[in-house]
């Protein structure tokens, strides 16, 4: 159990010094690169992330799931992961450019989208390795590789800074990181577990069919998290899309915390799939160590939205206040996506991808269909609103499934005490509006009562780990 929470402890403090330094660094070069520009970036952004699943395929989560379970040689089973892995990352980049091509860009922009493309392909091969690093159980490593390209980016982008940057410096800077990042990574995979004979296995219609339902999961979890933003610069512009890409940053930054964490679990549902026991208490104290922290953020951002835009001194007012409001609302629902993420997380890792993927679908229909709807009369407003809706649909969908196809407790009242932190915490900040006391003294208090709620009502439930962690 220690060690468990020990790589998770070092995942945090390396994400928690990483990212926010990046999301501020990235900040500055939209600062300097200007809200339209940076609007077009987003959008070819979002729409390769939109389609990165046609690069996954599921792969990457399924090889997670199916080399953590392996009882034979890992490098033989890599290995027929890998072959398909290589062909899907090689055809990637020429379907998005025949598909921008047939959205009607041309020209420069046309080769900005392959390179992003590209980005997009060699950061999913990275990922495939991480996923054999997960299965070994290999977490302190994992932990690290959580960051390192951030890390190399960040480096670069500072020099960027210094010498002058513009929009294609920055694409260009971020080709040679990741693969830079997947040289490193692959080469101590190989050394871990060996260099595998790299081909189209005999077994890959199997594996393909085995990846379909984690596809299905994570095409139309892309597609909620990122139509909004290809919607708004088809809909309104590029400016509008720069200004909520600004803010969604934010969230992105935010989120990053449970990406960091659920992957461990994801790793550690699926190990333990047979014993329900100790599932339910891995469950029990995800839900805890997910949702905490990103409560707090909720409210907290309500308030104090506009001290994360210090980084953009050349925007105007109008602008800053659009980008505040962008955030308070998105803050809201990343609390309410944190609450019941580690649902999704066991059951994708334990077999119910199917049912998890019609409630995105259905989440996804309503996601365009409201979007279309209001974002031409109220623009990102719409689309962060949209956001908050459908995580409150995905939630119920989460919690429905749980409870009709598992033989799994959905925990009623812990999801009630994590609301009444909400709660405590919003009226807490609102009741320090009336006061004197900086917004920074409000913040350290309102992380003190978190801390303090966490381990008073749930210590108990944090040293039943132990027991998890000794089946491992």
């Amino acid at each position: 159990m220690k060690r468990f929470f020990s790589y998770i402890f070092l995942a945090l403090v390396l994400n928690a010094l990483i990212k926010p330094a990046s999301v501020l660094v990235e900040n500055a070069v939209q600062n300097k690169i200007g809200h339209y520009e940076w609007g077009k970036y987003a959008a070819w952004l979002s729409l390769c992330f939109l389609l990165g699943p046609l690069c996954d395929l599921g792969i990457n989560t399924f090889a997670t799931a199916k080399l953590a379970q392996s009882s034979t040689d890992i490098k033989t089973d890599f290995a027929s992961f890998l072959g398909i892995k290589v062909f899907l990352v090689v055809l990637y980049p020429v379907l998005l450019l025949l598909f921008g091509w047939g959205m009607g860009y041309h020209g420069q922009e046309l080769g900005y989208l392959l390179l992003i493309a590209i980005i997009t392909a060699l950061g999913q091969l990275s990922d495939l390795f991480r996923s054999a690093i997960k299965a070994l159980q290999a977490f302190a490593l994992e932990s690290i590789f959580s960051v390192l390209e951030k890390v190399i980016l960040l480096a670069g982008t500072l020099a960027l800074l210094y010498v002058g940057i513009d929009l294609q410096d920055f694409i260009l800077l971020r080709l040679l990181v990741v693969g830079i990042t997947l040289g490193i990574i692959a080469g101590i995979v190989f050394r871990k577990i060996g260099i595998p004979l790299l081909k189209i296995p005999q077994n890959g219609e199997a594996i393909l069919k085995g990846s379909f339902v984690f596809t299905l999961t994570i095409l139309l979890t892309s597609a909620n998290e990122k139509i909004d933003q290809v919607l708004l610069k088809n809909l309104i512009g590029n400016t509008e899309t720069g200004l909520y890409s600004g803010a969604y940053r934010w969230l992105d930054a935010i989120n990053m915390y449970l990406w960091t964490i659920l992957p461990f679990f994801f790793a550690r549902f699926a190990f333990l799939i047979k014993d329900l026991a100790a599932q339910q208490k891995l469950l029990n104290i995800g839900q805890i160590m997910s949702a905490t922290p990103l409560v707090f953020m909720g409210a907290w951002g309500y308030f104090f939205a506009d001290k994360l835009l210090f980084l953009f001194p050349d925007s105007s007012c109008e602008e800053l206040s659009r980008m505040t409001h962008f955030i308070q609302i998105l803050f809201l629902g990343a609390a309410l996506n944190a609450t019941f993420a580690v649902f999704g997380t066991l059951l994708t890792s334990s077999g119910y991808s199917k049912y998890v993927n019609v409630g995105f679908a259905i989440t996804m229909i309503i996601n365009i269909l409201l979007n279309l709807l209001f974002i031409p009369k109220y623009g990102g407003i719409a689309a962060a609103w949209v956001t908050v809706f459908c995580y409150a649909i995905i939630g119920m969908s989460y919690t429905y499934i749980l409870k009709s196809y598992t033989k799994l407790q959905i925990p009623y009242f812990q999801t009630f005490q994590l609301i009444i932190l909400f709660v405590a915490l919003f009226f807490g900040f609102f009741l320090f509006q009336k006061t004197t006391i900086s917004w920074l003294l409000q913040s350290v208090i309102g992380g003190v009562f978190t801390l303090v709620f966490l381990f008073i009502l749930k210590w108990k439930e944090i040293k039943e780990l132990k027991s998890i962690w000794k089946k491992g």
